[in-house]
């Protein structure tokens, strides 16, 4: 038996154990934060206040771009491997549907760079500009079946019933889509 093998097995025979100590420190540490709670909060205040150029100068940094962005991309659900995504995004220049030249505005702008992705499997598509991004999604959101949640897919001729609540789904007939729809009503 190695030396890895040795000691999980004395994790396991004593995993009970230590599950209580832990839950022990995590109501201590509870505790303490509700005791220091108006004390801690008012020194991340004053820290704010008297670190402002240093806070706005690392908010600046392409680290932490690099964290905030794949944060938001995580968040919008974005599959993939987020790190080439982001190489991908920052070594992109030219809008990849258009071929205009993209800009890193903090207004939107029609060359504005944005990350295209499919809204119902969440997988990443291209790096585009803002023109083609609000177009490739009206291709996507225009409801032109008169159906709630089902949606014609113009580029791909094919409708799609989508919702919170369910699954997408793709069909060749309207019909279909909303006897899949109803199914769920």
């Amino acid at each position: 038996m190695d030396l890895k093998e040795q000691r999980r097995q004395y994790y396991l025979a004593n995993k009970d154990k230590w599950k209580g100590q832990n839950e022990k420190r995590k109501q201590a540490k509870k505790e303490w934060y509700e005791k220091n709670k108006e004390r801690l909060l008012q020194e991340r205040k004053q820290y704010r206040i008297d670190n402002k150029q240093r806070i706005k100068d690392y908010a600046q940094l392409p680290k932490s771009i690099k964290t905030r962005m794949i944060r938001r991309w995580k968040e919008w659900g974005v599959k993939g491997d987020l790190e080439k995504i982001y190489e991908k995004y920052i070594n992109t220049a030219n809008c990849e549907v258009c071929n205009i030249e993209l800009t890193m505005d903090k207004k939107i702008t029609n060359t504005r760079k944005c990350l295209d992705h499919n809204h119902i499997t969440n997988e990443f598509r291209n790096i585009v500009c803002q023109s083609c991004n609000c177009k490739i999604k009206m291709d996507y959101k225009n409801n032109t079946s008169g159906h709630k949640y089902i949606y014609y897919v113009k580029s791909k001729d094919h409708y799609v019933c989508k919702s919170k609540t369910i699954k997408a789904r793709y069909f060749k007939k309207i019909e279909d889509a909303i006897d899949y729809k109803n199914s769920f009503d």
